[in-house]
């Protein structure tokens, strides 16, 4: 597989990885100000 490719897939799972981990705080953040 060429070293590009490879390169580009990682830093899109990456930045996959980052924007879920950011729902998932944000939707807690939401709970939590709909149960106070």
């Amino acid at each position: 597989m060429n070293i590009r490719v490879l390169r580009f897939m990682i830093g899109f799972i990456a930045l996959v990885n980052v924007n879920n981990i950011y729902a998932v705080e944000y939707e807690l953040e939401a709970d939590n100000l709909l149960k106070a």
